[in-house]
């Protein structure tokens, strides 16, 4: 299957407010990535979201990179180790690649989970990847406690998310 474009693709990042296109470094391993982000474009805007009450969740490149690695931080006190499987169970937001990069960070392989999966196939792709832990988001939380098999520690991804930015102002 053809898009039409046949020549290599640029790895690029756009920025919001009129900044021009930027290439950068292709990073060694994706746990490199929020804090080359964030030496190249600090404070600006890397992901933002309407809020149900239609204003901006925002998170900055400085930001992405600290709080990812608060949440590796966290998941390793939570017990994740190199090469440990932990599943991310949540919908598009703000905290999805926070989270993600956390878990590269904390030497983790990211599984995700797809929220619209029936119940069959959430079981089968838990107990299939070895899952150590899911961070699940609040509006998923409850089934993924009812559908997770035994041995598999499941938690908030907002929770999760909220204490990595409260360790992020401990001095």
């Amino acid at each position: 299957m053809s898009c039409g474009y046949a020549g290599p693709v640029p790895p690029v990042w756009k920025l919001d407010g009129g900044c021009s296109v930027k290439s950068l470094p292709n990073p060694e391993t994706l746990d490199k990535l929020p804090a080359l982000c964030s030496r190249e474009y600090g404070a600006r805007a890397a992901f933002r979201m309407m809020t149900d009450s239609s204003e901006y969740r925002e998170y900055t490149f400085d930001g992405v990179d600290a709080l990812s690695g608060g949440c590796s931080v966290r998941l390793a006190s939570l017990g994740v180790k190199p090469r440990d499987r932990v599943g991310l169970y949540a919908p598009n937001s703000p905290d999805w690649p926070v989270a993600a990069f956390g878990v590269f960070r904390a030497g983790g392989v990211l599984v995700p989970l797809d929220v619209r999966a029936a119940e069959a196939e959430f079981v089968f792709a838990a107990k299939d990847s070895g899952l150590r832990l899911i961070l699940a988001s609040d509006a998923h939380l409850d089934k993924a406690r009812e559908f997770t098999p035994s041995g598999v520690k499941v938690v908030s991804l907002e929770a999760e998310v909220a204490a990595a930015s409260a360790d992020k102002k401990k001095p």
